[in-house]
């Protein structure tokens, strides 16, 4: 298990920091730092004061990077955007224990192509233990599928998060935990077939991070693709031996059964 102490992760922005400082209330009780917004739109974020991170909570921050609701700065949104019901799961449980988000913030955003009946909305709430009034839906009659969002709206977290303790994640993380957080990646948005493993990246930033992870992982240099017209990139692993080399040693790290088929 790696300890995380988040009040130092929090120093290394300082500029950030100060600006916090002059806008918000900071105070330390117990196990979590509060954040009480002085200014504008009132708000309180929680954040743990030290993470704990072992296999579980690696794989999760793999899911955010993968397949989080927005990484802009402007949205104050943490957590997933999925159709995978084991996923939204570890999410709403990794929100609550690991990351010590109350369950009363925990919000579930459901966009679907017509709108549930009421006893629908409270179905579901009862199976991620939310509260009915934390989920609503929007209707957009083009939708496939059913497809969630499940999140919390803290703002300094989440930049924690994806600003300091991702963009190093490699550098931090034991080889398992690493291990992990790729399997957490390539559940939320990997494609795993038989001539090669491709992970979907938004910016140049995204593929820094996955690239050191695969190298120090796989001892391998990821192939990068743009994908013409759209603002991402496909960053591919090829060569049967390698994608055999990888998933044999991420398989046991994946909670959908992505690859599965391949090494069977």
């Amino acid at each position: 298990m790696t300890q995380i102490s988040i009040i130092n992760l929090l120093h290394k922005n300082e500029k950030w920091l100060k600006h916090l400082l002059r806008t918000a209330k900071i105070s330390v009780e117990n196990e979590i730092i509060r954040i009480h917004s002085m200014r504008g739109f009132h708000f309180e974020s929680i954040l743990p004061i030290q993470l704990n991170i072992n296999k579980d909570s690696a794989h999760f921050l793999g899911l955010l990077f993968g397949d989080s609701c927005s990484t802009k700065q402007t949205s104050a949104k943490l957590g997933l955007s999925n159709t995978n019901l084991k996923l939204l799961h570890i999410t709403r449980n990794q929100l609550e224990e690991t990351f010590l988000q109350p369950s009363s913030k925990i919000k579930i955003q459901i966009k679907v192509s017509h709108q549930l009946q009421e006893q629908e909305m409270v179905e579901i709430a009862n199976i991620f233990r939310i509260g009915r009034e934390n989920i609503n839906q929007t209707i957009n009659s083009l939708c496939k599928q059913v497809n969630f969002e499940i999140f919390v709206n803290n703002r300094p977290l989440k930049r924690v998060i994806f600003d300091e303790l991702i963009p190093q994640i490699d550098e931090i993380l034991d080889k398992e935990e690493l291990l992990s957080f790729f399997g957490g990646v390539l559940d939320a948005d990997g494609n795993i077939r038989k001539d090669f493993i491709a992970v979907t990246l938004g910016s140049e930033k995204e593929i820094k991070i996955i690239s050191k992870t695969i190298k120090r992982l796989f001892q391998v240099n990821p192939h990068v693709t743009i994908r013409k017209g759209k603002n991402a990139w496909d960053l591919r692993i090829f060569n049967t031996t390698t994608i055999h080399h990888v998933l044999k040693d991420v398989i046991p790290f994946l909670h959908t059964n992505k690859g599965f088929d391949i090494l069977a």
